[in-house]
């Protein structure tokens, strides 16, 4: 799984860090980052981007379908920084 974060939408709130520690933290810009993909299971990264308070988290599976948010939302590309869960 892929990991996006849309550095525009993001406004650190940390809902991420709490709900999937070690695969978020907040940068030194006050915008959240994934730092290990690897560090909490498909289940719980998913949870971390619905609970994101402003849909900045975006997750594909490794062949670029969206898995979050669903693909029919209509919900715009992300603009930022990524990493992939094996």
């Amino acid at each position: 799984m892929r990991i996006e974060i849309d550095r525009r939408c993001c406004t650190a709130m940390g809902d991420c860090m709490r709900t999937a520690p070690g695969v978020f933290e907040i940068d030194e810009d006050g915008i959240a980052i994934v730092v290990d993909a690897a560090a909490a299971d498909r289940a719980r990264i998913i949870l971390a981007a619905e609970n994101c308070p402003t849909q900045a988290i975006r997750l594909y599976e490794l062949q670029g379908q969206r898995v979050y948010p669903d693909w029919m939302d209509g919900v715009g590309a992300a603009g930022g920084g990524g990493a992939t869960l094996g």
